[in-house]
């Protein structure tokens, strides 16, 4: 199955309670695996994703994204998209230990916007 252009096979699959008043449609939810992200997401939580067209690429800015390039899938913030005139976004960890990467726009497959986190564990 694919789902905005993320081919779901590649991803485990759950059930979850849904959250009251939260619009799923056309959109999927990720468990996130590791803590580069925290604290703004926590390592095992599940967020909301939704999937963004490639015309719109180039104006993604800030936010935090599942990003689907080479042979990774990452959560990470969009940190500078220069894809309009170098070709590259620069993906950014939350977390101070971790870095930031410079992706080609040539390597990227799909990327999705995260909405929401619907679930994580309590520290």
């Amino acid at each position: 199955l694919i789902m905005g252009g993320f081919n779901l096979a590649d991803f485990e699959t759950r059930s979850i309670h849904k959250v009251e008043g939260v619009d799923y449609d056309g959109k999927f939810l990720v468990k996130i695996a590791g803590p580069s992200m925290e604290d703004t997401i926590r390592d095992s939580s599940i967020v909301l994703i939704k999937p963004t067209n490639p015309s719109n690429w180039e104006y993604l800015n800030s936010g935090v994204y599942m990003v689907d390039y080479a042979d990774e899938i990452v959560c990470k913030r969009i940190k500078s998209n220069t894809l309009s005139n170098l070709g590259t976004i620069e993906l950014h960890s939350d977390n101070a230990l971790y870095g930031s990467q410079i992706v080609k726009g040539s390597d990227l497959r799909n990327i999705g916007k995260v909405e929401r986190v619907v679930d994580s564990v309590v520290w």
